[in-house]
């Protein structure tokens, strides 16, 4: 029997894409689908055909750079958007949610949409924690606390002696963090239940880990009832514009340059650099721009696009070079392409670290992305067939799963019973 589902996702596009992938599926299996997000993304759930609906805070523009630039710091950024930006507004999520939820069968909700799991309490519904990449899971078996705050630790055992020390440290800081949200479950009678941002975000009734487990496997110490599904992906059906697969298709595979849909909007000298490296050795590339202005220096063989849907672009490159993004860097796996990353800030670290894993990519910190640490790293990434190898093989993998079908089965079973 069809039921009533909403969706709420707060975020970037990184962000939304997985959702609306989930959505699609779920409508096209005869469910009613609410959208809740941003205000700014209504054309693109409109055009997807889900009932749209706003979903505060979300009164910082994506193009809002001085906004961004705390919020994408490596430091600062967890805190400006956790602290400042979500729990400083929880009674606002809280209210926008509490009202769609009346008539629904189910709740299904990203990371930082900390006030569904309230929600579901107060107006007893079935809810989905939804986590998009690793970082959501803390584990003395993996090392993605240390990856989040770039510390690398390659011995297994000081990283199990180290990890509940600082897991103690994180949900202190964290917990000061959540003032609000605790708070608010005060105000609605609910039980005080401990830290809704480290270990008690989840749902009692599904977790879903929209990742691959080659990217990351589950961990012995994770909270039970997850499941890995794999990637669930979603580019629109947007074609290639005409220009630029005339000239993807006029001569040798192209470097590809990009900073996905956050990070886009502060690239420093990304793109100089960029442009002076694709010059230096000689090579074809497309730099993905979004709305910046377009920069100096181009050529026939170096040109600047706006936007290109990734899985038609990256598999006709010959490497990518971006910000770790789990929505990239999940298409790059996919693609089966190479990968230089400079990430930013919250999960990216961590992305970046698995990338490296996995041998399909090497990490440049935004202190040492210079011309010649580019130039040097992608000869080492070019000349060596470790990395091609390594990213095909994992394609391979990628391309047999089926994270949205796993996903919406699910969904579906947890809805029936």
């Amino acid at each position: 029997m069809p039921k009533k589902i909403l969706i709420a996702t707060i975020g970037s596009l990184g962000d939304l894409h997985p959702f609306i992938a989930l959505g699609a599926e779920l409508k096209k299996r005869g469910h009613q689908i609410k959208f809740t997000t941003s205000k700014d993304y209504k054309e693109k759930i409109d055009s997807q055909g889900f009932e749209f609906y706003q979903l505060r805070p979300d009164d910082i523009s994506p193009t809002d750079k001085e906004a961004l630039t705390m919020m994408m710091d490596s430091k600062n950024g967890p805190k400006a958007v956790i602290k400042n930006y979500i729990m400083k507004n929880i009674e606002k999520t809280y209210d926008d949610l509490h009202e769609l939820s009346k008539d629904v069968d189910l709740i299904i909700a990203g990371e930082l949409v900390y006030a569904a799991k309230l929600v579901a309490e107060k107006l007893d519904k079935k809810w989905v924690f939804v986590s998009l990449s690793p970082i959501s899971f803390f584990s003395s078996y993996d090392s993605t606390f240390f990856n989040a705050l770039g510390i690398k630790i390659h011995s297994d055992l000081i990283r199990k002696l180290l990890t509940p020390a600082l897991m103690t440290f994180g949900n202190v800081v964290t917990s000061n963090w959540s003032k609000p949200y605790y708070q608010l479950r005060k105000k609605l009678n609910l039980k005080n239940i401990g830290n809704p941002i480290i270990n008690k975000k989840f749902s009692k009734h599904l977790n879903l880990a929209l990742f691959s487990s080659t990217f990351a496997d589950k961990q012995k110490d994770w909270i039970k009832n997850v499941q890995l599904t794999g990637f669930t992906f979603h580019d629109g059906s947007m074609e290639l514009e005409p220009d630029l697969l005339k000239f993807l298709e006029s001569g040798e595979t192209p470097l590809v340059f990009t900073l996905g849909s956050a990070a886009v909007v502060l690239p420093g000298e990304f793109y100089n650099i960029s442009i002076k490296v694709a010059k230096i050795l000689n090579k074809r590339a497309v730099m993905l721009i979004g709305d910046n202005e377009i920069p100096n220096g181009l050529t026939d063989d170096i040109v600047a696009f706006k936007y290109a849907p990734y899985s038609k672009i990256f598999p006709k490159a010959c490497l990518i070079i971006h910000q770790g993004g789990i929505g990239t860097t999940a298409q790059a796996l996919k693609a089966g392409i190479p990968t230089i990353v400079m990430p930013f800030s919250h999960d990216q670290p961590d992305n970046a670290f698995r990338l490296e894993k996995l041998n399909t990519s090497i990490t440049l910190k935004k202190n040492d992305f210079s011309v010649d640490n580019l130039v040097n790293t992608i000869k080492k990434i070019l000349n060596s067939s470790k990395y091609i190898k390594s990213a095909g093989l994992v394609s391979e993998k990628i391309k047999n799963e089926d994270g949205l079908k796993f996903a919406c089965d699910l969904i579906e079973k947890l809805i029936k019973n």
